[in-house]
């Protein structure tokens, strides 16, 4: 029966999604909430039916370029230096295409499968930078995650208490795996709740605290303090995932926010923007309290502070320098160590890379890890430039345009320790879609801008500043 019924949503969705390409993006938010519970209720919980989500982004894609021609150019023409270093980054990618169709019976299946992945990532960008319409569209879409995302992270809640009513879905039960680390003197049991592992909960709280924060900062309603609520509950889950790389990317957010406040205010930062900054951290505190000072989850996250620099060296050029020393310049090949690559039943070299880097150098070589982030670069360059034009010249979108771009920065520095939470499509191209938002509110902010009487100046020139 759950296997018929998320067949069913998923056909449901690419469906609608063919109809009205916007809709696909609210289908993917309730798949994603909804697909690890009913997995666990299907025999054996395939790994496979996590990939029901890429047909409903294939879907939208697809619609998008019915509905609107010159989809690509019209992205140039706004963002030529993004553009170009896109074509670079694909055309190095070919070396290492090739080498993955000639490993050996079924490496095809890898390089599919790498072409998928980046493919789905990069394109979820364009998607994002054309979904947007106006600012209600962006709260719409920031309010349904948060919203759904509130109520499935209730799982972790349910397993924290030990609620037994619901243990075919809650937890990780069902998949057969226990979730624990070890510390000096005590261990930590990890929670998943409905999700299928710690990790993707923890990715979900983290997104739905950051993402409630900016309904908060950025909205200009009386009401918008009540998602103040839902900042609280995925604080609180999120402090029980056990994923300090999850965890720590709220206060990285904080942090990118009022650095780029700084950067856009010659003023220095505003009430609103301080008491956006104490309030997490005070929801933060309380729950601290409520596990107590001799939680263990509280002592995983305080003890040995030392072990998280340790940790982001080890992942970082350390692994990048040894995997060049194993592998040479041109890496493996595309797709062997692309998340989620492990499930596909044919040879393949060992991968023992897990940061965002090292997988890039394994998978696409010295030419591939260069021009990634040439592109990353070149992307997060014209987004900071957008921000900081929109909340320097007080655009209606400033405040949304600095807090997206935080958002992505806080989850390319997790990345950077570790990319296996990239294995989930779904949030693949969430991640994607944010920043192709953040993009296009240049756009809107001009198109606002036309409407009155007296401009500051064309907006293509405003465009071409942030790219």
């Amino acid at each position: 029966m759950a296997l018929f019924v998320l067949l069913t949503l998923g056909a449901v969705a690419t469906l609608s999604a063919l109809g009205n390409w916007r809709s696909g993006l609210i289908w993917m938010l309730v798949i994603a909430a909804v697909q690890d519970p009913l997995r666990k209720l299907v025999p054996g919980a395939p790994g496979s039916l996590l990939l029901i989500v890429i047909p409903v982004f294939l879907a939208t894609g697809f619609g998008l370029i019915s509905a609107r021609r010159h989809v690509w150019l019209g992205f140039q023409s706004s963002f030529p230096a993004v553009a170009r270093s896109l074509g670079w980054f694909v055309v190095a990618c070919l070396p290492a295409a090739l080498l993955s169709l000639t490993y050996g019976p079924g490496s095809w299946a890898f390089t599919a499968f790498g072409v998928l992945s980046y493919g789905i990532i990069l394109s979820s960008i364009l998607i994002g930078f054309y979904y947007l319409r106006s600012e209600r569209e962006l709260r719409r879409l920031l309010a349904i995650y948060c919203l759904i995302t509130a109520v499935a992270l209730t799982g972790t809640f349910l397993e924290y208490f030990k609620v037994d009513a619901l243990a075919d879905i809650v937890g990780t039960k069902a998949l057969d795996f226990d979730w624990i680390r070890y510390g000096s003197g005590y261990t930590v049991q990890l929670l998943a709740g409905f999700y299928r592992s710690p990790d993707v909960m923890g990715w979900h709280a983290a997104a739905a605290a950051m993402l409630s924060l900016v309904l908060v900062f950025a909205g200009r309603d009386p009401g918008r303090w009540r998602w103040l609520a839902v900042t609280g509950i995925a604080i609180a889950a999120l402090a029980v995932s056990g994923r300090r790389k999850m965890v720590y990317m709220l206060p990285f957010f904080l942090l990118m926010v009022v650095l780029l406040i700084l950067q856009s205010r010659k003023r220095g930062l505003d009430l609103q923007s301080l008491v956006l900054l104490a309030l997490p951290l005070l929801i933060a505190f309380s729950v601290g309290n409520w596990l107590g000072a001799e939680s263990e989850f509280v002592r995983y996250y305080t003890d040995n502070p030392n072990d998280v620099a340790v940790q982001a060296q080890r992942h970082g050029w350390e692994a990048v320098i040894g995997t060049f020393q194993q592998t040479g310049f041109w890496g493996s090949g595309l797709g062997f160590a692309t998340p989620g690559a492990q499930n596909i039943p044919f040879p393949r070299p060992r991968v023992w890379q897990e940061s965002g880097m090292s997988r890039l150098m394994v998978e696409l070589g010295v030419p591939g890890l260069l021009m990634m982030l040439v592109f990353i670069g070149n992307l997060l360059m014209a987004g900071l430039r957008s921000a900081r034009w929109q909340f320097a010249a007080h655009a209606p979108f400033g405040r949304y345009s600095i807090a997206l771009l935080a958002f992505v920065l806080a989850n390319i520095a997790s990345l950077a320790i570790s990319g296996q939470i990239l294995a989930d499509p779904f949030i693949a191209c969430f991640i994607g879609l944010m920043m192709g938002m953040q993009l296009s509110l240049t756009r809107l902010a001009w198109r606002l801008r036309a409407a009155e009487p007296v401009m500051d100046g064309p907006p293509q020139a405003a465009i071409a500043a942030a790219s």
